[in-house]
Parts: structure tokens; C-alpha cells; sequence
């Protein structure tokens, strides 16, 4: 079996509701769907993941893997990521190209599923668990209409909770609502994305956010700044999660060798490829730190991906990222439904889903439309009166 064709294509779905973090207001995602083909006509699916802009940018890195591609062994997934990171170039531009070359790992893993018949996960190890815990994203709005979301999510069954911020002060009325509304058992979250100095993220934790029983807090500071973050871990009395800091498996290990989180997160789709991914876990793992599934809002491959791998890995044992339930549609023949606050492991062979043209049409004409919903929407007037990477927030 070889490869024989690469196609990419471009999606934008709306959002039920917008996405408002320190950087700005998120209303939908662009993804580039995938598909290899191989000489005897399976077709393999992957999504990569747009979070710059111009989306051609993406397409640009997908389309140097052609010539690396052609006439292999999907199966050599391996010998393809080194392939496309060493002699393609891309080692050196991890961040960016892993995003845009996570498409082919997971369509390449896709046609070997589909090659043995049998769904991913069982190819990654077997399942540890089938029911994967998700957490529910409480999206910012009034205090009172965010704690009847969270109130909400708990009685359908959600046990963690999540939120980003905008000012500190909203976030703190914010977390006296939600409390006075669930109560103290569910688990909650907070992700800073990068936006406190070391120092005030101590004060802040070990004063006002004292009440509020969190679970961690994600990402306080830079993410270049192990130190610093290593600094704030050993001064809080809650946990904290190292997130943008350990985007790749190389500094998933800088960040555990310097005893910098007590908590990892893990994407797929910012690894060389699925083995990485198996290699963070198992460095955490051997450290005795949980692991969880990072979410840049997933369409329905890169969610079932997810799912599989979370499956298939031990120490994945607390609730996982997900914004799945807030885009407005999929490119999927059936949507991957959310029970409980689980998703179960798809069981068909590969990723055990089926893409729907007619919707992938439907998403790609959204593109054309309107472009790409970029993660970084502020108005640049509003530049300086806002959090910045690397810079005191409050």
C-alpha cells in the first residue's frame, strides 16, 4: 500500500457562542481537512489545526509534505514525521508546523485503522477506559448567566468546569457566582494562557482565589519562564498545569525536569506525530503526573482522535478539554455526542468516523464567505489595554 494523492481543504464553522479570552473573542474555528489516498483507494482523515492567519499559510506547509509523501508506506509514520520535520525543515518551526502536519499523522493513522480494520485506539495500546470524563467551558457572559450554565452543566452530569477571564476582578464575581450555584464538589478550573507575572499569579492564588477550591490553575505565566512557573508551583497551595509550555514532547520534558507543573497538557495535534504523544504521557507518567487532553476546538476528526488517544493512555485520568459542543455544526455524517460529560471512543476502523461532503461543501463555502475565525481577534486600538504575553495582567 502506498501513498498516492494529498488533498486539503479548507473549513470555517461558526460558534453557538463567542469565545472571549484575554486576546480578544473567537467565533468559530478554520481547520483544513485532509485525506491521503492510497493506491488501492483508501482514503485517510486528518485535520489540521488554523490558528494564524492567512489560512494559506497552513495550506503552504501541507502542501511541502506532497513530495515527502508520494509512494510511502503509511504505515512508516515514524520515518514520514522525521521525514517532513528533518528534511522538509519543519524541526525548527515546531510550533506552527505541527499544527498544519498534524492533518497527515492523524489521516495517515486513519488508513491504517481502516487497512486492518480495526479503530485507532486498539492499534495505540487497547483501551484503559471507552468513557472519556470531559469538561464542561463555561464561556464568558454576566455572572448569573454563567453560574446557571455552570448549575446547568452539573445536573447533566459534567463533575469539572472551566473558565478563562478577562479582568481579574470579573473573574473573581465570576467564581463567587458559579460557587454560590454548584457548590463545592465540582472541580474548577481557571487557564490564564500566559498573562501573569510570576509574582502577582502568587498573591493572587494564595489570596483571593484561596475560596474558590480550584482543581489547578492552567498556565499562569510565559511559558518560557520554567523557572518562574516552578517558582509559582512551590509558593500556591493549588496546583498548577503547564500548557503552552509543553506544546511538543522536547518541552514536555524541559517542563518535567523542572519539577514546573504538577499537571500536563497534551494535544496531538502540536506532537510530530502520535508516538510523541505516547512518549510525553510516558515521561509524565514515570514522573507521577496526570495528563490532560488539550483542546484548540476540535471538528469531528480531530475530536475522535482525541478520544482514541485518551483511550489508549493511562494517565489520562482527569477530565479533558473540550469545546466540541459549541460549534454549530460538523463535517461529520453524525455528530460525536457528549453524555454525561463523556464521549465515548469511536469503534469503527481508523478513526471510526465518515465525513459528509455535502456539510464539508457546506463549511467550505462558510470559508470563502468569511475567512478565517482567527483565535486572536482584538481590535488593535484595544492593543494596550490588554493582557500580553509575558506582561502583568492586574
Amino acid at each position: 500500500m502506498k501513498l498516492v494523492d494529498l488533498r486539503a481543504t479548507p473549513l470555517s464553522i461558526p460558534f453557538v457562542k463567542p469565545l472571549i479570552w484575554p486576546f480578544g473573542s473567537q467565533d468559530g474555528i478554520t481547520l483544513v481537512l485532509v485525506e491521503l489516498e492510497t493506491d488501492d483507494g483508501l482514503v485517510g482523515v486528518g485535520e489540521s489545526s488554523v490558528i494564524h492567519r492567512p489560512v494559506e499559510a497552513t495550506l503552504a506547509v501541507i502542501e511541502s509534505a506532497r513530495a515527502y509523501l508520494r509512494d510511502e508506506d503509511p504505515f512508516n509514520t515514524e520515518r514520514i514525521a522525521k521525514k517532513l520535520r528533518v528534511l522538509g525543515g519543519w524541526q525548527w518551526s515546531r510550533g506552527f508546523a505541527n499544527r498544519a502536519l498534524s492533518g497527515i499523522e492523524a489521516a495517515l493513522w486513519d488508513l491504517i485503522g481502516k487497512a486492518c480494520r480495526q479503530p485507532l485506539y486498539k492499534l495505540l495500546g487497547g483501551a484503559i477506559r471507552k468513557e472519556i470524563a470531559v469538561i464542561k467551558v463555561l464561556l464568558h457572559d454576566e455572572p448569573a448567566a454563567m453560574a446557571a450554565v455552570a448549575h446547568q452543566a452539573v445536573v447533566e452530569g459534567y463533575d469539572t468546569l472551566y473558565l478563562k477571564y478577562t479582568t481579574i476582578p470579573a473573574l473573581l464575581e465570576r467564581l463567587e457566582a458559579i460557587r454560590a450555584a454548584v457548590g463545592d464538589a465540582p472541580k474548577l478550573r481557571i487557564d490564564f494562557n500566559q498573562t501573569l507575572s510570576p509574582g502577582f499569579a502568587v498573591a493572587l492564588c494564595n489570596n483571593e482565589l484561596r475560596t474558590y477550591n480550584l482543581e489547578f490553575i492552567e498556565q499562569p505565566i510565559q511559558a518560557a519562564n520554567l523557572e518562574g512557573l516552578a517558582h509559582v508551583r512551590r509558593s500556591v497551595g493549588v496546583p498548577v498545569a503547564a500548557d503552552e509550555s509543553c506544546q511538543h514532547m522536547y518541552q514536555a520534558f524541559n517542563v518535567i525536569r523542572a519539577e514546573a507543573a504538577d499537571v500536563i497538557h497534551i494535544n496531538p495535534r502540536m506532537h510530530d506525530n502520535l508516538w510523541d504523544v505516547k512518549k510525553t504521557a510516558g515521561m509524565a507518567e514515570a514522573a507521577g503526573l496526570p495528563v490532560v487532553g488539550q483542546s484548540l476546538v476540535e471538528g469531528g476528526a480531530a475530536q475522535a482522535l482525541m478520544l482514541h488517544v485518551i483511550a489508549s493512555t493511562p494517565n489520562f485520568i482527569l477530565a479533558n478539554q473540550c469545546m466540541y459542543d459549541n460549534l454549530a455544526g460538523d463535517y461529520l455524517t453524525a455528530r460525536l455526542p457528549i453524555v454525561r460529560g463523556h464521549m465515548r471512543v469511536p469503534e469503527g476502523p481508523g478513526l471510526g468516523v465518515t465525513v459528509d461532503a455535502d456539510r464539508v461543501q457546506e463549511y467550505a463555502d462558510h470559508f470563502r464567505a468569511v475567512g478565517t475565525h482567527s483565535v486572536f481577534n482584538t481590535p488593535q486600538e484595544e492593543l494596550p489595554t490588554i493582557p500580553v504575553r509575558g506582561l502583568p495582567s492586574y
